[in-house]
């Protein structure tokens, strides 16, 4: 997870079949690596800070599933309060035995409190 924490796509991208998807809920499946890039570096390019502390891991090896709940930590550029929101999610990574790479990635998170702060930081509230 270091390497997603890192905020840098060059490190995480790494990780990522060229025909893997990541969806976010029950929003649209985002297909392919360089999607998945065009998708992320933005959403990551706001973050000061991103940090996964799992909870729990579970693997389904005849399904390469990975199953991983985690808490979350995020910090907002330019919030001048310096929040940190904590978050609780849980993740369904798609990864073979022996793969090195990942083939989707299931996401299920509430990020209204990181949007939230985003928004008051974008509005000029959030440097109060």
């Amino acid at each position: 997870m270091q390497d997603t924490d890192s905020l840098d796509w060059s490190r995480w991208g790494k990780w990522w079949a060229d025909d893997a998807f990541i969806q976010f809920g029950n929003t649209p499946k985002i297909e392919g690596k360089e999607s998945i890039q065009k998708y992320m570096e933005p959403q990551l390019g706001i973050l000061e800070l991103m940090y996964h502390e799992a909870t729990r891991i579970s693997f389904d090896v005849p399904l390469g599933l990975i199953y991983q709940t985690t808490i979350i930590t995020y910090k907002v550029k330019g919030d001048l309060q310096g929040r940190s929101i904590q978050v609780p999610g849980l993740a369904v990574i798609h990864k073979q035995v022996g793969e090195n790479v990942l083939k989707g990635f299931e996401v299920y998170i509430d990020r209204e409190p990181v949007a939230a702060v985003v928004k008051e930081v974008l509005e000029g509230r959030g440097a109060e």
